[in-house]
């Protein structure tokens, strides 16, 4: 006799959605586009990395934000002309308010100042003590130079300073370059203060 077969056995069946339902050369292409920068590549939660503007947890365990979906909905606002109009008109009224202000209520003038006499005692502004009193420590040439030197390096830190990253734990040197540089600043100007 044979056996009659019964019922056959149910399975699971996977539901797919359809996002999850990639063509072979979708998959490719995202595995061979690993984003880079300056040829090394970014991890996600670096600034320059695609994947940092959404909530999700970076590399660190750290959430990124959302910057998409917070926008999502909101009215697009183009630089010209909304927000340059926007912008040129205050600019223009606050010229007129400065312009009456100048007009009927001028600054009062002290005595004309007399430049064959020094005055006794002078000293900077406030935000030039530290300059001042730095000229005491050094040679007036490197007095002189030295801001200027600082000026340009800061302004070409953009260039110089290749870490991507924008976490503070990643960006130590920086930090610490710019706490020193400020407390020396402060330093700096409380003592000429004082003096």
């Amino acid at each position: 006799m044979s056996e009659v077969p019964g019922p056959a056995p149910e399975t699971e069946v996977e539901t797919v959605s359809d996002e999850d339902i990639r063509t072979e050369s979708e998959v490719q292409s995202a595995e061979k586009h690993t984003p880079t920068w300056h040829g090394k590549p970014l991890e996600p939660g670096d600034a320059r990395h695609p994947g940092t503007d959404r909530m999700s947890p970076s590399y660190d365990g750290i959430l990124e934000h959302d910057h998409y979906a917070e926008w999502q909905g909101q009215p697009i606002i183009r630089f010209f002309p909304d927000h340059f109009l926007s912008e040129g008109t205050a600019m223009v009224l606050l010229l007129c308010l400065y312009s009456v202000l100048c007009i009927f209520a001028p600054a009062i003038l002290e005595v004309r100042s007399n430049p064959a006499v020094t005055p006794l005692g002078s000293k900077p502004a406030w935000y030039f003590l530290f300059l001042y009193k730095f000229l005491h420590f050094v040679p007036p040439l490197v007095g002189t130079l030295t801001p200027v030197a600082l000026l340009v390096l800061l302004g070409a830190w953009p260039f110089l300073d290749r870490n991507p990253s924008r976490k503070p734990r990643r960006r130590i040197f920086a930090l610490v370059l710019a706490a020193v540089v400020v407390v020396g600043i402060m330093t700096l100007t409380i003592m000429g203060a004082m003096e």
